[in-house]
């Protein structure tokens, strides 16, 4: 039998539908980059299409800020969906420029103008050797993240880095007749290790990208042993639990996430820092006496990425 509450929203539903309402929920993504002279603001409903940007943009010689976002629930008359949409990726765009100045985007420039070293082109001609004959997409995963590592850090050239995504490409094209059992369910989890205070790997995990990339920000700000993320998708059938499907996740990256990974890891770890240290110190001091926290958090981030911190 239905409660008076039950009863109570069922009519309300009902009443905003004949006059052409509904209640919706508006969440948008978002980050800001300095592009030539100019802050853009890049802002979507689909949080995929913001990670593509910043993913890309390392590539374009182009540091945005991390992304960030927003939600608000409105009710929609018959029409307004867009504008609604509009408004509220609007205010997001306005929390960004609250949230990084210009002077912020001019700080990082200075310090990522400074020339790639490909101080980690042997190490990757190496590995590259070693995993001929490897057609395992999580393996080349675990790789690409590695090289994605070096390149932020500027110890990989435009050239070698181009270089190896060919060499990448035609890995794949071998492994592109792989048969993929596909079942009714559909589910991609990601995550990544990370060494703690006492040394110990922690693994952590979830089907929503944007909280692992949140948790692994956390970690990158108070300088602990960070992977890349790690991401897998599992096809599966009627009576089967996610999180059985959790646990099988967390064993890939138990697996990949090994002693040899993390002596890779700190091999690029360990070469000598391309930004100039004293240039990102006096940076990060006057972020800290005059920057906004979301500024102070990201320049740290950043300095983990250049191997300064």
């Amino acid at each position: 039998m239905a409660s008076i509450r039950d009863l109570t929203c069922i009519n309300s539903v009902s009443h905003m539908a004949e006059y052409g309402k509904y209640e919706e929920e508006f969440l948008v993504y978002g980050c800001s980059c300095l592009e030539g002279s100019k802050i853009v603001y890049r802002i979507s409903p689909r949080y995929e299409e913001i990670a593509h940007y910043v993913c890309q943009a390392a590539q374009k010689n182009l540091y945005p800020s991390p992304i960030q976002s927003i939600m608000r629930r409105h009710t929609v008359l018959t029409g307004q969906h867009q504008q609604l949409l509009y408004e509220t990726e609007l205010e997001l765009a306005k929390v960004l420029q609250k949230s990084y100045s210009r002077q912020f985007f001019d700080g990082l420039s200075q310090c990522i103008s400074v020339r790639a070293d490909d101080g980690a082109r042997n190490f990757f001609d190496t590995l590259r050797v070693q995993l001929n004959g490897i057609f395992s997409e999580s393996v080349l995963q675990i790789f690409e993240g590695l090289v994605d590592m070096a390149y932020r850090a500027k110890h990989l050239t435009d050239d070698t880095w181009k270089e190896i995504q060919s060499w990448l490409r035609k890995v794949k094209t071998q492994m592109e007749y792989d048969v993929v059992a596909k079942k009714p369910f559909v589910r991609t989890f990601y995550g990544f290790c990370y060494i703690d205070g006492k040394g110990k790997y922690q693994y952590k995990a979830n089907a929503q990208k944007d909280i692992v990339v949140e948790e692994l920000r956390k970690l990158k700000r108070q300088g602990l042993a960070v992977s890349p993320i790690f991401q897998k998708t599992y096809w599966y059938d009627y009576g089967v639990e996610p999180k059985v499907l959790r646990e099988a996740f967390k064993q890939e990256l138990i697996v990949y996430y090994d002693e040899v990974y993390w002596q890779h890891w700190q091999a690029i770890k360990a070469l000598p820092s391309v930004v100039d240290l004293e240039m990102y110190a006096d940076q990060m001091a006057r972020i800290e006496a005059e920057g906004t926290k979301e500024e102070k958090e990201a320049f740290l981030e950043y300095g983990y990425d250049w191997n300064v911190r």
